[in-house]
C-alpha cells in the first residue's frame, strides 16, 4: 500500500492544460498581440510563451513548422541542428512540451522539496563557514591565506 499523497488537489496535468488555454485565448483574443505582450500579461519568458503557444497549437511559423516536421519525420535534435542551423535551446523552443511546463506558477511536491532541501543545504554551507571564520580567529585567519610580511616575504 503506498502512502497518502501530501497535496491531493495537485494535478500537475491539469495545471499545466488550464494555463496552455489561459495563454491561449489571450492570444487568439488579441490579434494585435504580440509574443512579448503575452509573456508582460503571464509573467513568463518569450521563450515559454512561444514554446506554450505552439504546444497549444495557436502559434506556428516557418521555421517552428520546418522544426516539427523534421521531428516528426524521426530526425534527431544534432540532424534538425545541421538542416536548420540553429542551436540546441533554439530547437528545442521550438518544440511543444511533451512531459509539462517548467517553472509553472505552481510547483509540484518534488519541486517543492528540492527547494528546501536547496535552501537547507546552503543554510548549512553558511553557518559552517561562519563557525570556521569564528574560531579560526586572526592566527587562523592568516593560517588560510598567506600574508606577505613587511619584506615580502611569505608567513608560512
Amino acid at each position: 500500500m503506498s502512502r497518502p499523497r501530501k497535496n491531493p488537489d495537485y494535478n500537475a496535468e491539469m495545471i499545466m492544460n488550464e494555463f496552455l488555454k489561459d495563454m491561449a485565448e489571450y492570444y487568439e483574443k488579441s490579434p494585435q498581440a504580440s509574443l512579448r505582450d503575452v509573456a508582460a500579461e503571464f509573467d513568463v519568458t518569450l521563450l515559454k510563451v512561444r514554446k506554450i503557444l505552439i504546444t497549444a497549437g495557436v502559434y506556428s511559423t516557418d521555421i517552428s513548422n520546418e522544426i516539427q516536421e523534421l521531428e516528426e519525420q524521426g530526425r534527431t535534435i544534432e540532424e534538425i541542428m545541421d538542416t536548420t542551423g540553429l542551436s540546441r535551446a533554439s530547437v528545442h523552443s521550438y518544440l511543444p512540451y511533451k512531459k509539462g511546463i517548467y517553472n509553472a506558477r505552481e510547483v509540484s511536491l518534488d519541486a517543492e522539496r528540492s527547494r528546501k532541501y536547496r535552501q537547507r543545504k546552503l543554510a548549512v554551507l553558511r553557518l559552517a563557514e561562519n563557525r570556521r571564520a569564528k574560531d579560526l580567529g586572526t592566527f587562523g585567519a592568516s593560517y588560510l591565506y598567506p600574508i606577505f610580511l613587511r619584506f615580502g616575504v611569505k608567513s608560512r
